[in-house]
């Protein structure tokens, strides 16, 4: 007796033919919004530290802008902030992914906030020593003398890839209704 069910977008597939949604899917998809939440978080605390010191809200989004510009993005401009927007929004999501993959399971909140921190805390060293020196010795430049703001701000993204749980369940939750078989003939 043959069985099929029908997917979301309409296709028909043998039961126990096609794969099953698997939790890559729902890892992609919390690691772009847990990408989104930690990047917003960090970039939150950052924009928030430029307007407390006078250099304007919208600066760290320059100093990112820098890797492609070099010392004149420091005087901004639209094309300098969207730039630097862009390279921080793909950084974002790309370290969220990369986190949201590496916890696959169903891991508790409490453990992977502390991880998320940490997480956090080596993306800083790795960025600081590693990346900024080649990619954009203006901003390393800047973020050594800032050293409190630079940790703070990565501690708030490392809470956000802390969220992966959540986000995770959220998006494993909207997929299930689409797994349950629906029998479309038998034979």
């Amino acid at each position: 007796m043959a069985q099929a069910r029908i997917e979301p977008r309409g296709e028909a597939i043998a039961l126990g033919v096609a794969p099953a949604r698997s939790s890559w899917v729902a890892s992609l998809e919390a690691g772009a919004v847990t990408g989104a939440t930690g990047g917003a978080l960090m970039m939150a605390t950052l924009m928030a530290q430029a307007a407390a010191t006078g250099y304007g809200a919208l600066f760290p989004l320059n100093l990112v802008g820098a890797t492609f510009r070099g010392p004149e993005a420091l005087v901004g401009g639209a094309g300098v902030m969207l730039s630097g927007l862009l390279l921080y929004a793909i950084t974002a999501l790309v370290f969220g992914t990369l986190f949201s993959m590496a916890v696959l399971g169903k891991p508790r909140l409490a453990p992977t906030l502390m991880v998320g921190v940490a997480y956090g805390l080596l993306i800083l060293l790795f960025m600081t020593y590693v990346v900024l020196p080649y990619a954009n010795p203006i901003m390393r430049q800047r973020v050594i003398g800032v050293p409190g703001a630079w940790f703070f701000a990565h501690v708030a993204f490392g809470l956000g890839m802390g969220m992966a749980p959540l986000i995770k369940r959220r998006f494993r939750s909207r997929r299930e209704p689409h797994e349950q078989p629906t029998i479309l003939a038998e034979q």
